[in-house]
């Protein structure tokens, strides 16, 4: 995500590994206060590719 604001912490964070599909979750903390969140999913021979991010901020 880009953006101005100062980030004090990122993760990360392989939710599932598998042959055909894998979800990962990216997370950002902001120094502020308030954060960001994505869940991504990889998945093979798939055409259709939507992403959802979870934007969640205080």
């Amino acid at each position: 995500m880009l953006g101005d604001r100062p980030v004090s912490a990122y993760r990360v964070t392989l939710i599932a590994r598998g042959s055909v599909c894998t979800e990962m979750r990216y997370e950002l903390d902001f120094a502020n206060g308030g954060y960001y969140s994505a869940s991504i999913r990889l998945v093979d021979r798939v055409e259709t590719h939507v992403l959802t991010p979870s934007v969640l901020y205080r």
